[in-house]
Order: structure tokens, then C-alpha cells, then sequence
């Protein structure tokens, strides 16, 4: 009997010891261990949007000025949209001038232009800056976190909610690693943004008469530990820790390293380039499709032009390791072979499908790449008769 019983614990103890070893196996999603002491941390490949390191990704956690990335993103978005336009000039309201933290001290009535603004936020992390383009693109603070929270829930952010524009400590304002490499990697689609999270230094004028200089130092100490670091937003205060999420470009591999709550400043950016080190290392990414390049002709009816080109709305990219080589198979999709004029430059044309086999790696739309107009029954009837000469 006594045998019996100690078989018994024996085997329970061996299945609990293999299902464990099993659930450790599923849980452990990282090739290596990079022995990371901060809380969070995301290391994103930003072509294909797979994570190729994570700890904690989903926590949520108070983020900082890291928030100035959605700020950031809204900002690009409604230039992109012609909402507003870089050269408008913005005028410092009371509320934005009293901010606290890292700050212009703009003085209330003071008017500075959305470019200044937009590089105070990204540099030096300008909280007043960041009120006051929360205001001029919102309408008012509230309308303006309204929408940065809306924007976040299309992104798929599922672990967020904002409260301010710049990430000043507040009940309810937190987000997650995985996340802010949601939206980080939005911001990515304007490669013109990097111009300025890449400045060192920059002066600007402030004071109502702009007879004041102030000198923007950036606050990313990353761009002098890593060349191939172009952005983009640190944060810090105690409740946050120390945070930063990091852009860096090698050829056509962009990566982002998310830090959240690292322990010290130095451990922050020492962490993200050991990240961004070991995506460069491992890794490559191949365009396959590029955006803006030519992917098929479309016949153009009654046009000006006897034909229009269908151009890549985006990049298709791929992620492989270092030492792979494979061929990707790009199926092209017209809506039509042959449409009638006129035709708007980025009207959708159709579709390419890339594959690695049987599983689709990515899509793009088609867009015309200019305008075509159309033409009066004289000159249709006079270019189709040259068609007829020159085919003689």
C-alpha cells in the first residue's frame, strides 16, 4: 500500500513538473535574454509590426512625456490633412503658459508658429508647447484628449487612456509598451519628423516681441550612443520612472524600442540601444513593393494621356534573419484594364498581394500617379486618327 501511495505522489509530481516546464516554454516568447531591469519593454520591427522582443508589453503604466507622442502624431496628421499648415501661428493661451515641468515659460498672447512648437515638443519636450497645439488643434484641451484617446482606440491600443496632451502626472493617464509602439510606429509613416527628433540644437525666438532666444537641447542622449538612432520622446518623472521610445533606421529595417520605468536615466538609454543593437544584429527587412514606384499601366479612355500608371500607395515590407534569403511572389490586381477619364492623381486603380507561399505577408493599394484629364470629342477624335497613322 505504502508503495502504491509514494507511486502515486511520484507521478503527480512528474506531470506538474512537466506541465509547468511546458507553460514556461509557451510563456517565453524571446529567442534571448538580454538581462532587462526595466519594468516594460517592446522591441517593434516597424514594416511588418511584429514584436521580436517583449517583457511585461501589455502592463499598463504611466508613461510620462512619452504621451507627446500622440500629440506628435495628431499634429502630423492634421498638417497631412491641410487641417493646419506648419507656417499657422498659434497664440499662447493662459492655460498653456502656466504648465509646469520642462517648459518654453511662452508668456500668455505670445504668438509662435506650428513648426516652432512642433520642434520645442519633440527637442526639448516643451509641456507649454504641447498645450497649446492640443488647443489650436483641437479647439480646447478637452476636445483635443478627446481625440487623442479616440485615435488611440484606431490604432488598437487596448491598454490606454489619456487625460493630458503631455504627460504631466494624473489619475487615469497611463498607456503600455506594446501600445506606444502602436503609435509610435504611426509617426513613423512622416519620415520628415525625424529632420527634427535627430537636431541636437536648435534656437528659436520667443517673448511676445520675439526678441528672446532660446536654444533647444534635445533630451534623447541616444542619438550620441547609436547613429543609426534618428528619434524620438523621452519621459520621466517618479511615478513614471524613466521612459523613452526609440526610432534607429539600418537600410530598410526601422526599429522601435519602447523603455517603460527603468530605474535611472542611464539604464533607460543603455537598455534601448542594447534592443536596438541586437534587432540590427539579427535581423534585415526587404521592400518588396516600394511605395510611390510604378507597378502596372492602366489605359486611359477619351484621356489627354493614352494611359495612367498604378503606383504603390505603400511600402510592403519583410522581416527576416541576417543569413536568409527567400523570393516573394507579388500578385497584381486591377480594378479595371482599361478606365475613362478624367482621373485624379491617388484615385485607387487596384491592389498587389505579396506571399511567401500560402500566407500573405502584405497589401497595398493601387493610385493613379497623376492627373489625367479628359478630352473634347475634337481632340479624341484627332488623337485617335495620330494612333491610326503611327500604327500604319
Amino acid at each position: 500500500m505504502l508503495k502504491k501511495i509514494v507511486s502515486l505522489i511520484l507521478s503527480f509530481s512528474l506531470i506538474f513538473t512537466s506541465s509547468s516546464f511546458v507553460f514556461a516554454k509557451e510563456e517565453s516568447k524571446n529567442e534571448v535574454d538580454m538581462d532587462i531591469q526595466s519594468k516594460s519593454v517592446v522591441l517593434m520591427d516597424v514594416g511588418t509590426g511584429k514584436v521580436l522582443y517583449e517583457k511585461n508589453k501589455d502592463e499598463k503604466l504611466p508613461l510620462a512625456s512619452v504621451t507627446k507622442v500622440m500629440t506628435i502624431l495628431l499634429i502630423l496628421e492634421a498638417v497631412n490633412n491641410k487641417t493646419i499648415n506648419m507656417s499657422d501661428m498659434v497664440t499662447i493661451s493662459d492655460y498653456a503658459s502656466k504648465m509646469g515641468g520642462s517648459q518654453l515659460f511662452m508668456e500668455e498672447g505670445e504668438m509662435r508658429s506650428v513648426d516652432e512648437l512642433l520642434n520645442a515638443i519633440i527637442i526639448e519636450s516643451a509641456n507649454d508647447a504641447c498645450a497649446a497645439m492640443g488647443e489650436f488643434v483641437g479647439g480646447s484641451i478637452e476636445k483635443f484628449v478627446l481625440m487623442m484617446n479616440d485615435r488611440a482606440k484606431e490604432l488598437g491600443m487596448k491598454n490606454s487612456h489619456f487625460v493630458n496632451s503631455n504627460g504631466l502626472p494624473a489619475d487615469d493617464h497611463y498607456s503600455s509598451a506594446y501600445d506606444i509602439a502602436l503609435m509610435t510606429k504611426e509617426v513613423c509613416k512622416y519620415p520628415d519628423i525625424f529632420k527634427i527628433s535627430s537636431t541636437w540644437q536648435k534656437t528659436i525666438k520667443i517673448g511676445k516681441k520675439n526678441d528672446k532666444e532660446r536654444t533647444l537641447s534635445n533630451t534623447n542622449k541616444l542619438l550620441r550612443m547609436n547613429d543609426k538612432v534618428d528619434g524620438l520622446k523621452t519621459g520621466y518623472t517618479a511615478d513614471a520612472g524613466h521612459c523613452i521610445s526609440a526610432t534607429g533606421k539600418e537600410g530598410d529595417l526601422r526599429l522601435i524600442a519602447v523603455i517603460l520605468h527603468a530605474p535611472d536615466s542611464k539604464t533607460r538609454f543603455a537598455e534601448a540601444n542594447k534592443l536596438l543593437n541586437y534587432g540590427f544584429s539579427t535581423y534585415k527587412a526587404e521592400n518588396v513593393v516600394e511605395k510611390d514606384k510604378a507597378v502596372a499601366d492602366v489605359e486611359v479612355n477619351k484621356g489627354n494621356k493614352d494611359k495612367v500608371s498604378a503606383v504603390a500607395k505603400d511600402n510592403i515590407s519583410t522581416l527576416m534573419n541576417k543569413n536568409e534569403n527567400k523570393e516573394y511572389k507579388s500578385d497584381v490586381k486591377l480594378d479595371n484594364k482599361k478606365i475613362n477619364a478624367p482621373v485624379k492623381k491617388g484615385d485607387k486603380l487596384g491592389s498587389v498581394i505579396v506571399s511567401d507561399g500560402d500566407k500573405v505577408i502584405g497589401t497595398s493599394d493601387l493610385i493613379a500617379n497623376e492627373d489625367v484629364e479628359r478630352v473634347g470629342a475634337f481632340d479624341f477624335i484627332r488623337n485617335t486618327f495620330r494612333q491610326f497613322v503611327m500604327m500604319k
